[in-house]
């Protein structure tokens, strides 16, 4: 039997390929394996592969979990809201301070975390002095709406296929 051993970096995609060919593998985390005092400080491709040589012989390697393809496209999903919703805090915070730039305080009652359709509203029939001043402003909350509807978008992708799939 073929054996191969592969870092943790390796992209998924490539270990079914190689398991469909008869070779069966293995993915370790590098923290695992075990090293004697003199070898901590010395670091090379060979000694590294003697190590891992030895632990794998001696039974005291195990892989690490490699979730299947369904699991990784579904935390791509996740991992493409976390950007988005970093997006829209930044973008929101960048459009509250070229407005205080600008001189224009936002009222109290408006003042939170939720953007309501009176916040968009009063926004968008913001006078400036001078008309390109609102061409920035204008421009990042067009920006802020793309991103707004983009994370329903993704947010709605997501509890469909987590209600169907982990909720039945």
């Amino acid at each position: 039997m073929k054996f191969r051993l592969l870092m943790k970096r390796f992209v998924v995609v490539i270990l079914n390929p190689l398991e469909s060919n008869g070779w069966t593998s293995l993915v370790i985390n590098h923290g695992d394996i075990h090293r004697m005092r003199r070898e901590k400080h010395t670091k090379t491709d060979r000694i590294d592969a003697q190590l891992k040589s030895r632990e794998l012989k001696d039974g005291r390697l195990d892989g690490i979990h490699i979730p299947e393809f369904d699991r990784e496209e579904l935390r791509s999903l996740f991992r493409r809201r976390i950007d988005l919703v970093k997006d829209f805090r930044r973008i929101k915070s960048n459009i509250k301070m070229e407005l205080l730039y600008f001189g224009i305080k936002e009222p109290e009652e408006l003042d939170n975390g939720h953007w309501s359709h009176d916040y968009r509203k009063r926004f968008d029939d913001q006078v400036f002095r001078n008309p390109t001043a609102k061409a920035a402003p204008a421009g990042r909350m067009r920006f802020f709406r793309f991103v707004e509807q983009e994370l329903r978008d993704v947010s709605t992708q997501l509890r469909r296929h987590c209600s169907f799939w982990y909720y039945l």
